[in-house]
């Protein structure tokens, strides 16, 4: 979130504008479950961005989401770290098929914090041993390495 002017903001998602089909952004101040402002994410060039009204002086109490059902109920923050951890794991997986085997451990970490935030140990656990290469066999099978898949040469890294 960056400010447009004293009360107007901007988020701005680099490199989504293709991905967006009526997606929303909505803006809580912190702890309500009704939102403050419920905006449209619009394609700008390859970015999706939107832009929101709000007193400056709440900006450090806000919470966001971004939906495509602009009526579902707010996400808890258990389900949203869980949510969190997935897109980080597939980040991960496409980092390692791209051959980026120090930015995928840090994803495969990432992820195992945002598990962890979610309440879910064996899953941080597993991301952990991708990370550190503690599974039985990853050796075998990171020499076996899985070649890009055309979306990996193709799009953004989600």
């Amino acid at each position: 979130m960056r400010p447009v002017t004293n009360d107007e903001f901007e988020v701005r998602l680099p490199g989504w504008a293709e991905r967006i089909d009526d997606w929303w952004l909505r803006v809580y101040v912190a702890g309500e479950r009704v939102p403050h402002t419920v905006v449209p994410l619009l394609a700008e060039g390859q970015d999706a961005v939107a832009l929101f009204l709000v007193d400056s002086s709440a900006t450090a109490a806000l919470e966001m989401d971004i939906v495509d059902d602009a009526f579902q109920p707010k996400s808890s923050p258990h389900l949203a770290a869980f949510k969190a951890a997935l897109a980080a794991g597939r980040r991960a997986a496409r980092l390692e098929r791209m051959g980026e085997l120090g930015q995928a451990r840090n994803q495969w970490l990432q992820s195992e914090a945002l598990h962890r935030e979610a309440g879910d140990e064996r899953r941080a656990g597993h991301a952990r041993s991708i990370a550190h290469d503690e599974l039985a066999g990853s050796h075998a099978a990171r020499r076996m390495r899985v070649p890009p898949i055309i979306t990996d040469l193709t799009g953004p890294i989600a």
